[in-house]
């Protein structure tokens, strides 16, 4: 089975990156919310590999 890869390149509106990475921050600090995040990403085929906070 073939693979794709994507790359997301998240872009703010000027004064909204506060609150995307308040929500990130706050999934990202709560275990259990976050094991059900990724099993249903999963579930619904995607797997992210790498997180690149600094934009590279």
């Amino acid at each position: 089975m073939a693979s794709s890869f994507y790359i997301v390149n998240h872009h703010f509106k000027p004064g909204m990156a506060a609150e995307w990475w308040g929500k990130t921050g706050a999934l990202m600090s709560d275990e259990a919310a976050f094991a059900e995040n990724t099993k249903s990403t999963m579930e619904k085929g995607f797997f992210n590999h790498s997180f690149h906070a600094n934009g590279c």
